[in-house]
């Protein structure tokens, strides 16, 4: 496999979108990524072995590139990397359109899922048990001050439907994720006490303050909740990856309190009667949009929903 840090950037160089994209040996033998809107440019920013198995992205308040590198998800055996993920911090010191400069932001993460910046220099992060922010305070571009957001406590231990994506409202509310976690009875605990307690239910989406206060519950019914954004006009939407036996995958428009159809209590199949996938049961909302297999990722870009699906090496644009 071949690990790229790419950069779409509309032709008139005032727009520009970083992805993360994956391309297994046999889809990227003598190829390379293409466009196939003539719109864009598709630009190699980086690659192995400067960054490796990257995995989630975002941009710091100096504009500077911040990057999860993902160790800790099934390493194989004799793994030689380092024993931890890592937060890379990555820039192009010369403008060259390619990055020269690579160092580690922050370390000692395990099972780590999502990043996004926050206000006042804070940067959130997602592993596959809690949600917390860190913050590099004295200028050495390295994270020292971590401040928890939430905690997930549960048997539940599959590295990757646990929490995961992060989005902000710009109204002072964080929102995330939680996947399926294998239908294991959780608690879900935020930084000022709050609780919350569920279990069969499937995937669900949460908001809290950024400083993790008043958590909630805002709607159920997911598979695995990857990816997390607020549109320009302040809807929040996710993907979600389907479960065993119902396909597509979601894109799908969060309404507060309402259920997407999937309960891990009828089965992991997605066919039960009672199971729905798009609104096909009064009570539940339909998707907005299929998308392609394990989404992990939408952004809002150049008047379009744009989402990454690595089990495709595709990049989609919903308009």
């Amino acid at each position: 496999m071949r690990y790229y840090l790419i950069q779409f950037r509309k032709q008139n160089l005032l727009l520009c979108l970083w992805l993360l994209l994956f391309l297994h040996s046999s889809a990227a033998k003598n190829a390379d990524p293409v466009s196939l809107n003539p719109q864009y440019a598709i630009e190699l920013f980086a690659s192995e072995p400067d960054i490796v198995t990257p995995i989630g992205a975002t941009i710091d308040c100096k504009k500077r590139l911040l990057v999860i590198e993902s160790h800790t998800h099934f390493p194989p055996e004799n793994y030689s990397g380092p024993k931890h993920d890592r937060l890379q911090l990555i820039e192009d010191t010369d403008g060259d359109g390619r990055a020269d400069r690579f160092r580690t932001f922050y370390s000692d993460l395990h099972a780590t899922m999502s990043v996004r910046r926050g206000n006042d220099d804070w940067v959130y992060v997602a592993e596959r048990n809690q949600v917390f922010r860190i913050r590099d305070g004295d200028g050495d571009d390295v994270a020292e001050t971590r401040e928890p957001i939430a905690n997930l406590i549960s048997k539940g231990d599959y590295p990757h439907n646990g929490l995961g994506g992060l989005a902000l409202d710009g109204h002072g509310n964080l929102y995330f994720g939680l996947g399926e976690n294998l239908g294991e009875p959780y608690q879900l605990n935020a930084a000022e006490g709050s609780t919350h307690v569920g279990g069969n239910e499937g995937g669900a989406v949460f908001g809290c303050t950024l400083n993790g206060q008043k958590l909630e519950r805002v709607a159920i019914g997911f598979w695995n909740p990857f990816g997390l954004c607020f549109d320009p006009s302040g809807r929040l939407f996710v993907v979600d990856n389907d479960p065993d036996s119902r396909p597509p995958c979601r894109l799908l428009h969060v309404v507060p309190t309402a259920d997407y159809g999937y309960q891990l209590r009828f089965g992991r199949s997605g066919k039960h009667p009672l199971q729905t996938w798009n609104g096909e049961l009064p009570g539940t909302l339909p998707m907005a949009a299929g998308t392609g297999e394990a989404p992990s990722a939408v952004v809002p870009f150049d008047g379009s929903l744009w989402t990454t699906s690595w089990g495709d090496n595709r990049v989609n644009a919903s308009r």
